[in-house]
């Protein structure tokens, strides 16, 4: 049984995050990937890359260098697929550019993956992802908790590099799909501003129930979308929302509740016990309509008082045996990689690693039945090629 990537060379010239998830991905599923290693590799001492450096070879390189350039140009001809994700200056100065490394191989699938793109008035700008979010305009989307509502969340998440590493995973494999019929290669480019506009601005991005149509694209006719249609994370949070209400339990945890679905309200109304408000005049507009501001807030007050009442283990256990009420704990990065869900799919994976010793890390990210993932064990020098030859 083959994996779905076996057969594949897959040269890393990556720094950051999107670059190498998208190498650890292809190495999860069989690729040879040799990750070439500077003096000046930024990330490399990261936490990040016990995970992302699995099943990677290594090969140092000074490509800064004539001979270490000259080297990488004679290697590239053995690989199908290169992996370049490294600040604009290292790409033109080393000679790293698509059309010089086509010329040496042109059946070359070259992905590009960047912040801005690489031509532009932002193409020499870093590839980080709170300046991405910042020029983005994901920041201003998001209010913040200060008092005069005016200055932006900063989000930790680095959701523009998880998906230029998506948008570029996929460019690779149809351009490998499009070599296998003609033979030829060809460059695939993903930003991080790409990734980010598709998913992550509220600006651009709306909830249509059936039979809603799209806002008419003119002037003063796109209203800001209300309660009943944004997701909770896309709110001011002094406000609290009763479809997405962040609630202290009895035991001090915190349970984070995203009820979108017109069922999944109901369902929590009921495990609360608290069924009676559909019979209350003030309340059973529930959760988007209230006859006052008065009512929705003593709706509140009520919802968190009750909360208090149990732990949060005793509300999750609640919540599952409903079925439908969609919340969670929110938990410490080391709590989740253990989280029940997690288990029960195998999401996750125990990795011996020669550094660290064993740890837990998120698993493949497909689960193909004709051809599954064999992640294997290697770290960092645990497979050095600089030693000997590349054949």
């Amino acid at each position: 049984m083959l994996d779905a990537t076996a057969g594949l060379r897959v040269l890393d010239l990556t720094e950051g995050l999107a670059g190498p998830l998208v190498t650890m991905i292809l190495a999860d599923f069989g690729a040879e990937v040799v990750r070439v290693e500077t003096e000046d590799s930024q990330g490399s001492d990261e936490p990040w890359r016990l995970m992302l450096d699995r099943g990677k070879k290594h090969l140092h390189l000074d490509l800064w260098s004539a001979e270490g350039v000259a080297e990488l140009r004679e290697l590239i001809a053995t690989f199908d697929v290169a992996v370049v994700a490294r600040r604009a200056p290292d790409v033109d100065e080393a000679g790293l550019g698509y059309e010089t490394l086509r010329e040496q191989n042109p059946a070359l699938i070259y992905c590009d993956i960047t912040g801005f793109g690489r031509t532009g008035p932002l193409a020499r700008l870093p590839a980080e992802d709170g300046l991405v979010m910042a020029r983005a305009g994901i920041f201003r989307g998001q209010a913040g908790w200060h008092a005069d509502g005016g200055r932006p969340v900063f989000r930790a998440g680095k959701e523009g590099s998880y998906f230029a590493a998506m948008l570029a995973l996929q460019g690779i494999l149809a351009a490998l799909r499009v070599r296998e019929i003609t033979g030829e290669g060809q460059r695939v480019s993903a930003t991080m501003l790409q990734g980010l506009t598709c998913r992550q601005n509220p600006a651009v991005r709306w909830l249509l129930r059936d039979g809603e149509e799209l806002p008419l694209e003119s002037a003063g006719a796109i209203k800001e979308q209300d309660e009943a249609n944004t997701l909770p994370h896309h709110r001011d949070p002094r406000e609290a929302s009763l479809i997405g209400m962040l609630v202290e339990c009895k035991d001090g945890r915190w349970i984070v509740h995203s009820l979108t679905e017109p069922h999944f309200f109901p369902a929590w109304i009921s495990v609360l016990e608290f069924d009676w408000i559909w019979e209350d005049e003030r309340f059973k507009g529930a959760p988007y309509s209230f006859p006052d501001d008065g009512a929705r807030a003593e709706l509140i007050s009520l919802i968190k008082e009750r909360m208090k009442t149990k732990t949060s283990t005793e509300w999750m256990a609640a919540y599952l045996e409903a079925g439908n009420v969609c919340g969670d704990v929110v938990q410490t990065t080391q709590e989740a990689l253990r989280h029940p869900q997690l288990a029960a799919t195998r999401a996750t994976m125990e990795v011996d690693d020669p550094r660290v010793g064993p740890m837990i890390q998120i698993g493949p990210l497909a689960k193909i039945s004709a051809a599954p993932a064999k992640t294997r064990d290697l770290g960092p020098h645990a497979d050095d090629l600089s030693a000997g030859p590349l054949s």
